[in-house]
Parts: C-alpha cells; structure tokens; sequence
C-alpha cells in the first residue's frame, strides 16, 4: 500500500465517524428548507446597494470551516478510545498507588485536533460576525469586528426578535465557553500541556486523576453539540436578518 492509499484508507475512516457521530456538514444542512437560496435572497438587498460586499466568499468560508471542524471532531473521537488512562496503568511503589502519565501517540493526536477543533469553532463564528456586520454596516473586511462585537451592530429594532435573543444567550454561554480554552491555547498553555502538569503534580491522587479522565470524556459530546450550533445559528442568521 503506497501513501496515498493510506492516505484514502485513513480518511475513509475518518469521515466514516461522521455518520456515527450524527453530525451534519455546512452544505448538507443548508440543502434544508432551501437556506442557501434564502442566504442569497437575504444579502442581494445589501448587494445592490453595495456589490463589493462580497458575501458569497464568506458563504464559501463558512463551508470550509465546517468541513475543518467536522475532520478535528472525527480525529478526536477516532484516538479517543487509544488515549493512555493513568488508572489503567497504575501500579504499587514504595505503598502508594502510583497513576503515571504514559502519553502515546493518540494521546498527543487526542489534543492535537481538540486544540483544531477550538480553533475552527472561532474561525466559524467568526465569519458569522463578518456577515452581520457586512449585513448591518455595510463594512468590507472589518478587522475590529468579529461574532462576540457584531451583535453589538444589530439595531435596537431586531433585538427583540427571538432569533437575537438565541445568539444572545450563545454568546453569553456556549460561544465564551470555547473561546475561553481557546484564548488559553493560543495565549498561555496547550491542553495537553495542562493534563501532564495536572498528571505530575497528582501521580497518586485518584480523585484528580478520574477527574482528568472525566474531562477528556465531556469533550467528545462537548465537540459534537457546538459543531450542531453551528449549522443551527447560521439559520438563526438568516432568520434575524429578516428580521424575525
């Protein structure tokens, strides 16, 4: 077997998760309900009144980083049974239960696409961002925009609608839980960092050990239910730029 056959074994799998995992891509969800035609029907009222405003691009951004995202969450999950368990590998020394951190390849694979997986979460809300304030500015490529700032464009008249009130309460909730590990990696420490240190520092506390065990499980769903928001707060867009 040459490369590229390991190449297109290895994404087979990859991709093969998607379906498992129930996760949907950016292009097949907006097949539904025709969102995409709406998308176009929505901004072509701001692109003739400006046709550098370029919302296709962003359109087509959006789809690569949900295709990004979707390969991070599949690799996650594919090492994520591999990943090395101090529990597991526990063994007796000088009378203590000793809990070592024996990180494999999985393990640094595990953190390597969560740390993707994060990155691409930003990148896409990001470009909602770009779109509502293209949207409601009318500004081209604003680098003093981006999603958290953007609802703060929204006229005082939308934010009573229902489809505000979700990107609201996303922002407040799920969008600054993500962004948090987010800032952290890019700012301070990788994860993967963070669980030798917390491994070390606790070799023969089980609580803190099951504890660091606990917190790799939550991020398989954790992955799975933000890239679903994805695809739901991209309608959400839709909706409140009608203003509904």
């Amino acid at each position: 077997m040459d490369n590229l056959e390991i190449i297109n074994r290895y994404n087979e799998i990859v991709f093969g998760l998607q379906e498992k995992l129930e996760i949907q891509s950016f292009l097949d969800f907006t097949k539904k309900d025709s969102l995409s035609s709406k998308y176009d029907e929505t901004v072509n009222v701001k692109r003739l009144i400006n046709p550098n405003l370029d919302f296709k691009k962003k359109f087509n951004d959006l789809r690569y980083c949900s295709l990004e995202l979707i390969y991070s969450i599949c690799n996650v999950h594919l090492y994520f049974p591999y990943i090395n368990n101090p529990i597991e590998d526990s063994f007796i020394h000088a009378g203590k239960i000793v809990y070592p951190y024996y990180e494999n390849v999985a393990t640094l694979r595990f953190y390597t696409y969560f740390h993707s997986a994060l990155e691409k979460l930003y990148n896409y809300w990001d470009r909602i961002g770009d779109i509502i304030g293209m949207f409601f500015t009318e500004k081209i490529n604003d680098s003093n925009i981006n999603f958290s700032n953007s609802l703060k464009l929204i006229p005082i008249d939308y934010q009573g609608t229902e489809n505000y009130k979700w990107f609201a309460d996303f922002k407040e909730n799920d969008y600054n839980v993500f962004n948090e590990k987010r800032r952290n990696i890019v700012h301070h420490t990788l994860l993967s960092t963070d669980a030798v240190d917390k491994s070390l520092k606790n070799v023969t506390n089980q609580i803190s050990v099951r504890e660091l065990i606990r917190e790799r499980q939550l991020v398989l769903d954790f992955l799975c239910d933000q890239q679903r928001k994805t695809n739901i707060g991209f309608e959400k867009m839709i909706n409140l730029m009608n203003k509904k």
